[in-house]
């Protein structure tokens, strides 16, 4: 177990306030990380409260300064979980190209730019790190309306290969983690549809993915457990990719 022992380590997640990225800095913590937030919103929507100041900054990743603002603030950080994402749903002919930039300014554009800038502070540091972006099985298995979201993670994806590909000389091992179907802000609309029970029926373990269920590959690919692993994209989904 000592290979998944994170105790020293610092992590940032985006996006960690609610969802996913709430439940991966859960875990994070647990195995003995500092965790450190970039958020929209200092405001939990799970809970109401406000999240402290200390450990979370406000902050619009979309901007070009931001990435250099994170790590002004959080200097330390070995461990980068880029999982602030946004989703539009609409026809590919409906879609306006604002919202569509917009979806793909925060999933691909702005995971980009904070993970060059957090290469550039290791490089400074003369460490390695981890990266992990937060995929989807939607990049390659898309469904009707996820123009936008679709493509956003297929780019993230192949940015993973060629981050991996041009970091590893620098120590940096970047990765990406496809979950498939999870019960979150942005898919409880979708879940609760009859669409829903359709992917539930589908799913060959028979149901969806819940909040402990991507910690043990957080912890694999931000561990010393996934030292030798890089520029791989790992399906989180109950084998739903296979199910089509």
């Amino acid at each position: 177990m000592s290979l998944f022992d994170l105790t020293g380590r610092v992590a940032l997640v985006t996006g960690g306030n609610s969802g996913i990225g709430a439940h991966i800095s859960e875990a994070l913590s647990a195995a003995g990380a500092t965790v450190f937030i970039v958020s929209r919103t200092g405001i939990d929507p799970q809970t109401g409260l406000t999240l402290p100041d200390s450990n979370c900054l406000i902050a619009d990743l979309t901007l070009p300064d931001t990435p250099a603002l994170v790590f002004e603030r959080f200097g330390n950080v070995d461990i980068l979980i880029n999982c602030a994402g946004a989703s539009f749903m609409d026809r590919a002919e409906a879609i306006s190209t604002t919202d569509f930039m917009a979806v793909l300014n925060i999933n691909l554009t702005a995971a980009h730019a904070l993970s060059a800038a957090f290469v550039q502070s290791l490089r400074k540091r003369k460490i390695g790190g981890s990266i992990i972006h937060i995929s989807s099985i939607l990049a390659n298995q898309p469904i009707r309306g996820s123009a936008a979201y679709a493509a956003s993670k297929a780019g993230l994806d192949q940015l993973t290969r060629v981050q991996a590909l041009e970091w590893g000389r620098h120590n940096v091992r970047v990765n990406s983690i496809a979950p498939g179907w999870f019960e979150t802000p942005l898919t409880a609309e979708l879940l609760a549809s009859p669409a829903g029970a359709i992917l539930r029926r589908k799913n060959p373990l028979g149901r969806l993915g819940s909040a402990g269920d991507l910690d043990g590959a957080v912890l694999l690919l931000a561990s010393d457990a996934g030292q030798y692993i890089s520029g791989v994209v790992l399906a989180v989904d109950g084998g739903q990719s296979l199910a089509g």
